[in-house]
């Protein structure tokens, strides 16, 4: 019996999935690079200059999680069956972000007061 959801990958499946992610990182890598490359005369209202430290460590980030993915990547064994739990598909950055909702706070009411129309 297994606690739990876990999911059953075989190496090959699982190296597969993670060269995609780390093929992802250091496309994210240079996307950050270049960003810090922008000049005054790149910027435009929809894409204003971010800090250069910010883009710096971004492109690092990215780099160090590609590099990390990368190492394990080479030590898995295609020919094994791995039972992967929630945490091992995070740590291998396996599962989607969730993502940047804009909009009302979910907090904010949703529907206009009815005291203020009187």
């Amino acid at each position: 019996m297994i606690d739990g959801l876990k999911l059953t990958m075989t190496g090959e499946q699982l190296r597969t999935l993670m060269d995609e992610r780390v093929t992802a990182h250091h496309l994210q890598a240079a996307h950050w690079t270049e960003e810090a490359a922008r000049t005054r005369d790149d910027e435009t209202p929809d894409r204003p200059l971010l800090p250069e430290h910010i883009c710096e460590n971004e492109a690092a980030l990215s780099e160090w999680r590609g590099g990390r993915l990368r190492f394990l990547c080479e030590h898995l064994d295609p020919a094994e069956v791995y039972l992967l739990g929630e945490r091992d598909l995070e740590f291998a950055g396996l599962l989607d972000e969730e993502p940047d909702l804009h909009g009302p706070d979910d907090s904010e009411d949703l529907e206009p007061s009815r005291n203020s129309e009187s």
